[in-house]
């Protein structure tokens, strides 16, 4: 019988001492696969194309669909996901350092915003480089005639009036 020399990922060297199953004798090759690794694997898995590598293959194709199922934009490291993530923080999250100054007083998100990135990133669109979110109405709930970039300067001359407790 003729071995053919390359199935999928694996390519066969030689063949290796069989294996047997009962009085049933099942052949085996030692392969090299594409990535560099070899393996063992009988030559009937070959011919029916049920091993197609060493396993990097499998490794591979569950990274990039677990990579799909869990990225929806492939920003979840800029700095803007990371203002809509701070943004969220300080209304939603009563643990927050600045939850009293934004949720905890009745600072809210718009719904198109709140739990989606996507709609925020195309209303605000990205944070240029030394800017940070700012509400235009500092009483005004984060919504899209009430957002914009700012730098540090123009939030300092953006912020409300101290109250005093007389």
């Amino acid at each position: 019988m003729q071995i053919k020399r390359k199935y999928a990922r694996l390519e066969v060297k030689s063949e290796v001492e069989p294996i047997f199953y009962g009085k049933i004798k099942h052949r085996r090759m030692l392969c090299i696969c594409d990535c560099g690794k070899e393996k063992i694997v009988n030559l009937n898995d070959l011919n029916q194309k049920k091993t197609t590598s060493c396993g990097c293959y499998r490794k591979e194709f569950t990274s990039l669909k677990s990579k799909k199922l869990n990225t929806k934009h492939g920003l979840s490291s800029s700095k803007t996901y990371n203002s809509w993530l701070a943004m969220r923080r300080r209304c939603l999250d009563k643990n927050s350092k600045g939850f009293k100054n934004y949720g905890g007083r009745g600072i809210k998100i718009c719904e198109e915003w709140l739990n989606s990135f996507e709609s925020f990133l195309k209303d605000v669109g990205f944070r240029p480089e030394g800017m940070t979110l700012d509400r235009i109405d500092n009483n005004g709930h984060y919504e899209l005639n009430n957002v914009k970039w700012s730098s540090a300067k123009d939030q300092a001359n953006n912020r409300r009036k101290k109250q005093s407790y007389a």
